[in-house]
């Protein structure tokens, strides 16, 4: 695959029909991905992702005449080294899937113009903004469809609301008043187009406002901060306002058809995407690429590291000797298998994923690689109860008894859906002795005072000396 740049105006002809019985005319729209490639697979069920999206849009390409997927924006979530590479890899995607144009968002923006000028090249579509003064951008895109015999050229722009402006600024990019902005190139579109696309990246008030006072637009696309995309678009005058959800959850579709010779509204569908879609080989190979990346640039191991408050790390073998039964039933929870699952996964060189399926990442003294922090490989004992050093030493030291709050900073809606704490908290208890089965049962589960008394090494001297054989 070879990204090409797009430096002026474009077309693309999508030729097709509606034989299958289709909407003449699918636009496949989506924004606001927020970093979110797909997902995590730590809990089910899961939505949303790339691999996902580009299957089913395949599948629904079958059912139309003729199909364009438009990008509003933001696709990623803040601005570090990691984020650029998931820009530029997501742009890749969307190549991969026949993006027609996309935008950027404020977000995005914040990289600032020398990355986004190096990040560009991975798209093989425009940039579109009509407000925007940047080369980054070129002000429209014109793509043609042919449908029942007929073509219909459809113009695709963008505009960057007064919220944003300040990152287009710092990132080398002058911003016009959207309104006065986006009526110069609808002028010019109207005579050029037979339908016209705004992807805004605005206030959904200021999406209103487009929709009341620029003459000859069909279909905006904004957002309203949702995580669902709207059931329903609203529609003022003959303009179509879709709102896409956040993170890539589902697909937003559009649906055009051919009435007297003009491109007319048709209906709208969300489309989720569930664990029903397997994912697309093509988007898993740059799901690979992508780890890959992090993986040669050390990521994991050049996280930044907060200092250690109070006592250093130890690792789950140094609380084996005074809490074996404690560590018998820490052995069969996820908890000590969560590395593994992001090893099966391929994730295992993301620090956005490792941070919550390792002991203390982001702290000095945690977990650095499997080679250098074994023992830290997992979400052990000091996960929850804090850095152990101490309490080693002087048992009497004060540990810290987790809450649900130290939960839920990994158990998100995102990475959970279905976690609640009360149902959560006895599958990891160790308050009691494990079941029946576990290592160390009858020494250590039958009551707790005397196992402990049975373990100690005085007490199994005294039991030596009272059953010696004879």
């Amino acid at each position: 695959m070879t990204p090409r740049l797009f430096i002026g105006m474009a077309a693309i002809v999508i030729a097709g029909g509606s034989a299958c019985g289709g909407p003449d005319v699918r636009i496949f729209y989506g924004g606001d991905e927020l970093g979110y490639l797909q997902p995590c697979g730590c809990s089910k069920p899961q939505e949303g992702g790339f691999p996902r999206r580009a299957t089913l849009i395949d599948r629904l390409r079958k059912d139309a005449g003729a199909t364009l997927l438009l990008e509003r924006g933001n696709f990623i979530s803040t601005v570090n080294a990691q984020q650029r590479i998931k820009l530029e890899v997501i742009l890749l995607m969307l190549s991969e899937m026949g993006c027609a144009a996309a935008a950027f968002g404020g977000n995005d923006l914040d990289l600032g113009a020398a990355s986004l000028q190096a990040v560009r090249q991975s798209a093989s579509f425009p940039l579109v903004s009509a407000n925007a003064r940047s080369d980054l951008f070129v002000p429209f895109h014109i793509t043609t469809v042919n449908v029942k015999g007929s073509s219909f050229r459809i113009g695709v722009t963008a505009v960057a609301g007064e919220q944003d402006k300040s990152k287009f600024i710092a990132a080398g990019v002058s911003v016009d008043e959207p309104i006065p902005a986006l009526n110069d190139v609808l002028q010019t579109l109207r005579g050029q187009t037979d339908y016209r696309v705004v992807l805004a990246n605005t206030t959904e008030r200021v999406a209103r406002t487009i929709a009341e006072e620029c003459i000859g637009v069909d279909l905006i696309i904004a957002s309203r901060g949702d995580d669902e995309p709207a059931a329903q678009p609203e529609k003022i005058g003959q303009t179509v306002i879709a709102f896409d959800g956040r993170r890539g959850k589902a697909l937003g579709e559009v649906r055009l058809a051919v009435d007297y010779g003009r491109l007319v509204y048709a209906g709208h569908a969300v489309h989720s995407l569930g664990e029903d879609i397997v994912d697309s080989p093509a988007i898993t190979a740059l799901m690979a690429y992508y780890e890959e990346v992090l993986q040669a640039e050390s990521f994991v191991e050049k996280v930044d590291r907060l200092p250690a408050a109070g006592a250093a790390f130890t690792g789950p073998s140094r609380c084996i000797g005074c809490h074996r039964w404690q560590h018998e039933t820490w052995k069969m929870t996820n908890h000590t298998r969560s590395l593994d699952v992001l090893k099966s996964a391929l994730r295992s060189h993301d620090p956005e994923c490792v941070v919550c399926h390792v002991t203390a990442l982001e702290t000095q003294g945690g977990f650095v690689s499997d080679a250098a922090t074994p023992d830290l490989g997992s979400v052990s004992c000091e996960s929850c109860h804090g850095a152990a050093a101490e309490h080693v030493v002087s048992p009497e030291s004060p540990w810290r008894r987790p809450s649900e709050r130290e939960c839920l900073a990994c158990h998100t809606p995102d990475h959970s859906p279905q976690f609640v704490f009360a149902e959560y908290l006895p599958k990891i208890d160790h308050r009691r002795p494990p079941p029946r089965g576990c290592t160390g049962y009858w020494f250590f589960g039958s009551a707790a005072v005397v196992g402990f008394a049975v373990y100690t090494g005085i007490q199994k001297r005294v039991l030596r000396r009272k059953y010696r054989c004879t």
